[in-house]
């Protein structure tokens, strides 16, 4: 999993290549987000189809832009192989209709650039909102983890969350309007009465309103 071993990155990514990692990632979350939702909800299939139709069109760019990042680096271009490949496997589930295949497949995207990045020492915002949330998958998993263990995730949940949070977010690297970066702000503030409601509920002896707290951060 993403969860073990893993170093945090040494050293902040610099404005330029921050920047081309997330001209990347502007059209590939929303595919993402999309294919998932789309499994779920036939209305979302026309916007996954056409999120799917963006990823792919900007693809040879992006991935350009992205390789030059880390021209001679081995373990980059692997990613960057392995990006490739889940684009193409996804493109074919999105065109027979399997949304939960092609969302899967995306998901190999972001992995595949994380464990490459985290290899490079290289800190990336949208990687340490992966490492703050796999901890909660971590926390709200079944069979549930003992208290001990549920307390040593939310440690580590804290500590990551702190590191994330305490990062400043370009609305223009970004591509976000002014209602979009309220909604971000609204979510972060979710997210921190949510891990204070956690902290509570972890202080108290109600395995019930723990199970609770911890879902509302998954």
């Amino acid at each position: 999993t993403l969860l073990a071993g893993r170093p945090f990155a040494a050293r902040a990514a610099t404005p330029s290549r921050q920047a081309a990692m997330a001209r990347f990632d502007v059209v590939y979350i929303p595919a993402l987000f999309l294919t998932g939702t789309a499994a779920r909800q036939a209305p979302a299939v026309p916007k996954a189809q056409a999120a799917m139709r963006r990823l792919l069109a900007e693809w040879p760019e992006r991935r350009a832009a992205l390789q030059a990042l880390w021209p001679r680096d081995a373990g980059w271009r692997h990613a960057l192989d392995t990006s490739a490949q889940a684009l193409q496997a996804a493109a074919r589930d999105a065109e027979s209709g399997d949304w939960e295949a092609a969302h899967n497949r995306l998901e190999a995207v972001r992995e595949s650039q994380f464990h490459a990045r985290r290899a490079l020492g290289e800190a990336y915002l949208l990687d340490d909102f992966t490492a703050f949330h796999e901890v909660m998958e971590a926390i709200t998993a079944s069979p549930t983890p003992s208290a001990e263990r549920r307390q040593a995730l939310f440690t580590q949940a804290r500590v990551r969350w702190h590191r994330l949070s305490s990062q400043p977010i370009a609305p223009a690297t970004w591509g976000l309007t002014p209602t979009r970066e309220a909604r971000l702000q609204q979510a972060m503030a979710d997210e921190i009465a949510a891990l204070s409601r956690l902290s509570d509920a972890l202080r108290g002896s109600d395995a019930a309103a723990t199970a609770r707290a911890a879902a509302a951060l998954k």
